[in-house]
């Protein structure tokens, strides 16, 4: 059993060191180098630059991230997809306990899965049929979430029947290489903080939908971006054969305990 366990704890190191690799693989791809934060309380600035403007410290340390992404090869959210939707809230009166289309909402997602299987809230068929059409996400669309926990994005790779509640953003690429390679993006630690800056609000953040699509990011050659595509699936594919293997290992350990509570 120790030596079981001491196996899992192997593989969860390094399915998160995996992860957290992509990060750094990606911004050095990109060539893009942030300066070191300064915990600095002093701050000087020009009072011209700052009328009617933010002046804290940690807003225009932020700032200086932002102008290292305005680099020459760059294009904003909004440029770079072909279109964008929402998604759509059915008012807790059209949940069914007996439904078979899931409607999904951000607890049921993370960066890499969808847990259909186990969504709580489920609508009728019927509705769903007078709301697949615009409310159905496609394969190759990215969930982003833009109301609570914000800054998750989900990538669609299979079509099923399922309805998205409105605290999702759905954002459409031209191609599924374009839409991989954005959900890289959106996913680098950078994006996430540039994300919640454009959000508000005290109890429940809400995203700024209009400076959320204006927001830069890199444009490199289609051959480059091929690339970090292909190298962050081959990354994401050892950490899910690493969580298999330790979903093997659990299941066999759990086994050999039982065999051995039940000679007793």
């Amino acid at each position: 059993m120790d030596r079981a366990y001491a196996r899992i704890k192997e593989n969860d190191a390094e399915a998160a060191r995996l992860l957290n690799s992509i990060n750094n693989y990606v911004l050095t791809q990109l060539g893009i180098q942030f300066p070191e934060v300064k915990q600095e309380k002093v701050l000087v600035v020009n009072v011209e630059d700052i009328k009617g403007q933010r002046f804290d410290v940690e807003y225009n340390q932020f700032k200086s991230f932002e102008n290292q992404l305005s680099i020459k090869n760059s294009i904003k959210i909004i440029e770079f997809i072909i279109d964008y939707k929402k998604g759509i809230e059915v008012g807790s009166n059209q949940y069914v306990n007996n439904g078979t289309i899931p409607f999904v909402r951000i607890s049921d997602i993370n960066e890499n899965s969808l847990n259909l299987q186990q969504t709580k809230k489920k609508i009728s068929d019927s509705l769903f049929k007078q709301l697949k059409q615009n409310f159905s996400p496609k394969k190759g669309e990215i969930l982003y979430t833009k109301d609570g926990t914000i800054g998750l994005s989900y990538l669609v790779t299979t079509q099923k029947n399922y309805i998205v509640s409105s605290s999702f953003l759905r954002l459409i690429c031209e191609n599924i290489q374009l839409a991989k390679f954005l959900k890289i993006i959106l996913s680098l630690k950078v994006y996430k903080e540039m994300a919640n800056k454009k959000s508000s609000g005290t109890i429940i953040k809400h995203l700024n939908l209009k400076e959320f699509l204006n927001i830069s990011i890199p444009f490199p050659s289609y051959t480059q971006i091929e690339k970090i595509v292909i190298e962050v699936d081959e990354i994401q594919a050892k950490v899910k054969s690493l969580k298999k293997d330790t979903a093997g290992i659990l299941q066999k350990a759990q086994q050999e305990v039982e065999e051995i509570i039940f000679q007793q």
